[in-house]
């Protein structure tokens, strides 16, 4: 299928404003586990444009070390804008 760049370069993407909510837990490493996707911005392709910049995050957030140990659960609101200027 087209990705969203494909489209956009087609002109055949509109402005496109979502929220998009996932929840994760946070590893006592810092990575991202069983991330999920809780509710959908309406556009399945910027769901997964999403939950992919929740991924590229994993790992790179050192823990501040008053969280202790244990895993943290983690509800993310994603919000984007696509083609708007």
């Amino acid at each position: 299928g087209m990705d969203i760049r494909h489209l956009a370069a087609l002109g055949g993407l509109k402005p496109i404003i979502g929220i998009v909510t996932y929840s994760f837990l946070i590893n006592t490493d810092g990575r991202f586990e069983d991330i999920r996707l809780r509710i959908s911005s309406g556009h399945p392709q910027l769901d997964k444009v999403a939950r992919r910049a929740i991924e590229v995050s994993s790992g790179k957030v050192k823990r501040p070390k008053i969280l202790g140990t244990h895993r943290i659960g983690v509800v993310q609101e994603v919000r984007f804008q696509y083609g708007l200027r």
